[in-house]
Formats: structure tokens, C-alpha cells, sequence
């Protein structure tokens, strides 16, 4: 693995590590300053993995990293769904810091479903080698956590980035 290899993949799965420690952290009613920190750093990780992925690996062309991802998914409008999960994603942080009981109740179950559809899909169908291991590992943890939180009642805020 190059060194481009491992900070781009890296970055990507440290993200995902936040983005399940945020929830685990919500989910087992920790204070909400956790929850809110655990979420801004899944994001400014993920933030800093596209930039990473579009200086190292496409060489800030929409083109290539357009055709990588066709390649990769086989389909090329996967992209515009990476842009828009950083964007509604980092307009989320600053929400949860802002106004963190304001989130509406049809936004977060949606937006948390794709951003769980999102990391399913890198971490677990096109991830490479036996890194799928990994992610299925923690789509477990987060499986675990979800059927504890079901058994003992619900959350006391309605996102983990609230």
C-alpha cells in the first residue's frame, strides 16, 4: 500500500470510526457535548478525506474522480452523492453547535439513513481486499448498540448530531 493509498483509505475509515463511536456514544446516552464532538471530528475527517482523494488520487479534476467512480460503483452520479453528504453533512455540524434542538424529526431519520447507505456501500460492498471485514464489524457494533438502546428505551435527543 503507498503512502497516497493509506492517507486517502485511511482518512475514509477514520470517519467511519467517528460516525460509529457517535452513535454508540448517543446511544448509550452520553452527555451531548460527546456526541456533538464525536460527530463534528467523523466530519472534518471525512472532509479531510475527499480533499485528500481529490488532490492525491484526481488531481482536483470532477472528471477523473467522476470516471473512478464509475468505475468503482458503475455509476458515475455516485459522485454528486459524496458532494452532497459533505455538504448537507458539514450544514448538520454546524446545526448540532448552533441549534442543536432544532432538527427536524423527517430530516434526521433520512439524512442518517443515508449517510448509513453511504458508509454500507464504502466499507462494506465496495471496499477492497478484506477490508469489508472491518466494516462489517462495525455495522455490527452499531447493530448491537441499537438492539441495547431498543431494549432499554429511546435516546433522549432525536440525532446523534444533536
Amino acid at each position: 500500500m503507498t503512502m497516497q493509498d493509506l492517507l486517502v483509505r485511511g482518512s475514509a475509515w477514520l470517519s467511519f470510526v467517528f460516525y460509529i463511536a457517535t452513535y454508540v456514544v448517543w446511544l448509550r446516552r452520553q452527555q451531548l457535548s460527546r456526541v456533538r464532538w464525536c460527530w463534528t471530528v467523523a466530519w472534518l475527517i471525512f472532509a479531510v478525506h475527499v480533499g485528500l482523494a481529490f488532490h492525491l488520487v484526481h488531481h482536483w479534476s470532477h472528471a477523473a474522480a467522476w470516471e473512478a467512480t464509475a468505475q468503482q460503483s458503475g455509476v458515475g452520479e455516485g459522485l454528486y452523492f459524496n458532494y452532497a453528504t459533505l455538504l448537507i453533512w458539514g450544514a448538520d455540524v454546524v446545526r448540532c453547535w448552533l441549534a442543536p434542538q432544532t432538527a427536524l424529526r423527517w430530516y434526521v431519520r433520512l439524512f442518517h439513513l443515508l449517510l448509513c447507505f453511504m458508509w454500507l456501500n464504502a466499507t462494506v460492498f465496495f471496499a477492497t481486499g478484506n477490508s469489508w471485514i472491518l466494516g462489517t464489524i462495525g455495522f455490527l457494533i452499531l447493530g448491537e448498540e441499537i438492539l441495547r438502546w431498543r431494549q432499554n428505551g429511546q435516546a433522549t435527543t432525536d440525532s446523534p448530531g444533536s
